[in-house]
């Protein structure tokens, strides 16, 4: 189910307070999958889904080539409504929080699923201003001793994320759509659970960590 390791130099994590960047990757992170609520995904026009990736060896970072394919039908951890007027008519749903093989990262898939009337731009509530404009790098986590949690990015200042780039990813979505993105994290070891932190959508908390 998973691709074999690919050893690479270990980029430098980044949690809050810290600069944020790394050793070079060999290539950019990022893709999406779109699903209707019939939980049918479409793969995009990358041709790949990259909604986890591979474990990798304890002295290894992880690698954009080695992402194993998702699961035909993502599982609920936990989910929250949205709390503005722009998302009051979406909701969240907590997919994964997973370490790799090293204990060094974790990934997280979330869903955003969408009933409003109008269409939704996910890209206005989860591009932060200090990521790169098409990164969907909004999401944090938090652990029991409040340490905060940002995405990794790599020495270009890449986001190991989702991006709302080309073809195959998309920050829209009309009545009855939804939409599942990842980022990766650095993740202290010992923790057992996270809160999610989701702009817009409030704080999922103690998500378990697998």
């Amino acid at each position: 189910m998973r691709s074999e390791d690919t050893p690479i130099p270990t980029p430098i994590t980044s949690t809050e307070g810290t600069s944020r960047g790394g050793a070079r990757l060999s290539a950019r992170l990022g893709t999406r999958v779109s699903a209707r609520r019939t939980g049918f995904l479409a793969v995009g026009a990358a041709g790949a889904l990259l909604l986890a990736l591979t474990p990798v060896q304890a002295s290894a970072a992880p690698s954009a080539s080695s992402a194993p394919s998702a699961p035909a039908e993502l599982e609920a951890l936990a989910s929250a409504q949205g709390t503005s007027d722009d998302t009051m008519d979406a909701v969240v749903e907590v997919n994964e929080v997973s370490r790799d093989a090293s204990g060094q990262y974790a990934t997280v898939v979330y869903t955003i699923e969408y009933d409003g009337s109008d269409d939704l731009y996910l890209g206005n509530v989860l591009t932060p201003g200090d990521y790169g404009m098409f990164d969907l790098a909004g999401v944090s986590l938090v652990d029991a001793g409040n340490m905060k949690y940002r995405p990794l990015t790599d020495a270009d200042d890449r986001c190991l994320c989702s991006e709302r780039l080309g073809s195959s990813v998309t920050d829209r979505l009309e009545s009855g759509e939804s939409v599942s993105y990842w980022a990766m994290y650095p993740l202290e070891e010992g923790v057992e659970s996270v809160d999610v932190d989701v702009p817009e959508f409030g704080e999922i908390t103690d998500v378990p960590v697998s």
